[in-house]
């Protein structure tokens, strides 16, 4: 990026699992999710560092176990 003269691309990601409700407006060709888990994932994303990954509690339980991850608990302050 820097080579070509493009500002830095910074991200947060964050994750969960659960349920989603889709829905499609007749008049765009973009459908639109929503629900608790989209919720959820807004509202932690705040707590992922800059360019990183936060994974919210159902997620966690799916992927604890995965060996080639280290996770590391956020205290929510």
């Amino acid at each position: 990026m820097k080579e070509k003269s493009l500002p830095p691309v910074n991200f947060r990601i964050s994750i969960t699992y659960g349920s989603i409700s889709v829905a499609k407006v007749s008049t765009s060709i973009v459908e639109d999710i929503f629900g608790a888990t989209v919720n959820q994932c807004a509202k932690i994303n705040h707590y992922a560092k800059p360019n990183g990954v936060v994974i919210g509690n159902n997620m966690y339980r799916k992927v604890k176990y995965f060996s080639q991850y280290v996770f590391e608990k956020i205290d929510k302050q």
